[in-house]
């Protein structure tokens, strides 16, 4: 159906069925999807912090992908830090 992040590792989001498939499918085309990313990490974050990332990703010189500031089909990442104790 989808490769939901092509521009870092991604994940394949497959149906099981033919309706499930374009369903999703007319899901994503029509931006009714909503991804999250959690990252997570045994050490206390220094600052609270939160925010928004908005840009365009386009091929840098080395052909990775890089964050332009541009916004004509942007990523768009909110992002915020907690702690979660001892874990």
């Amino acid at each position: 159906i989808h490769r939901l992040d092509r521009v870092t590792s991604g994940i394949l989001l497959l149906a099981k069925t033919k309706q499930a498939a374009q369903s999703l499918g007319k899901a994503f085309r029509d931006g009714r999807v909503t991804k999250y990313y959690v990252a997570l990490s045994n050490k206390r974050p220094k600052k609270k912090k939160q925010g928004w990332v908005r840009g365009d990703m386009v091929r840098s010189r080395r052909k990775s992908w890089k964050l332009n500031t541009s916004c004509k089909d942007p990523a768009i990442t909110r992002f915020f830090t907690a702690g979660f104790g001892g874990i």
